[in-house]
């Protein structure tokens, strides 16, 4: 590496750092071409794959300017522009939780400790588009998603405004004007299908969505969060108040 940008935490050969960013890379979906089949990636899953090759064996004051570098050669925009480091994949996720394991708690814990503010009508050159007025992300929670009966086509609108904003970031409003969202973060939660008068989520939502499960801890898991928890609140430090 040049000086000023500092050596490489690990001497390594520029082959061993290819192989190094190779190594996080996950196969995307399949793509028939012909005869043939071929894996194909998204670009923000390589993009990520490039950082997490690289950045562990590079200086710290050179993280910063290589993932603008590399944004820029892609043509892809920072989520965070004072903090190039703080990357995250914007993909819908679905958690499923066990019954009682407090995915519910865990979900509005979520919520209530982000700040949410009424949301700013903006027209641009792409029509209107819903951000937050004063703060950087709008948090928007809707509660029991699948508690409408849905009609002959396994559908409702709750249904429909959600596969609308996962697949397109925006929705048809009344009068079918399309509104962007921009900086605008969706959290919803629904009771098992079993549960009286909740209905199975209908599959053209969940086919678009990132499925995770968290099943119940093992004895071992639960005892280390309760001696882990009591620690953190026994050497709990001091914080200065500011303000």
């Amino acid at each position: 590496m040049e000086p000023g940008g500092g050596q490489l935490a690990t001497e390594t050969t520029t082959l061993g750092m290819v192989r190094n960013v190779l190594g996080h890379i996950v196969p995307g979906q399949k793509k028939d071409i012909g005869k043939d089949e071929e894996f194909v990636i998204a670009k923000t899953d390589f993009l990520l794959a490039v950082f997490r090759g690289f950045l562990d064996n590079f200086p710290a004051d050179l993280m910063h300017i290589f993932v603008r570098e590399v944004c820029k050669w892609a043509g892809e925009s920072l989520p965070d522009s004072n903090n190039p480091l703080n990357l995250q994949l914007s993909d819908a996720q679905l958690v499923r939780c066990e019954d009682g394991i407090g995915g519910a708690y865990v979900t509005f814990q979520a919520v209530k400790q982000s700040f949410v503010l009424p949301p700013l009508v903006q027209t641009g050159t792409s029509g209107r588009i819903y951000r937050p007025k004063e703060e950087r992300h709008l948090v928007f929670y809707m509660k029991d998603i699948n508690l409408p009966s849905p009609d002959k086509y396994d559908t409702s609108k709750i249904v429909m405004f959600l596969s609308q904003v996962v697949l397109h970031t925006g929705f048809y409003d009344d009068g079918l004007e399309f509104i962007q969202l921009g900086h605008v973060q969706i959290m919803s939660s629904m009771a098992p299908a079993s549960t009286l008068g909740h209905h199975p989520l209908a599959t053209r939502l969940a086919a678009n969505l990132r499925v995770c499960a968290i099943s119940y801890p093992t004895h071992g898991g639960t005892d280390r969060g309760v001696l882990a928890n009591g620690r953190c609140r026994t050497h709990k430090p001091e914080v200065p108040k500011h303000g």
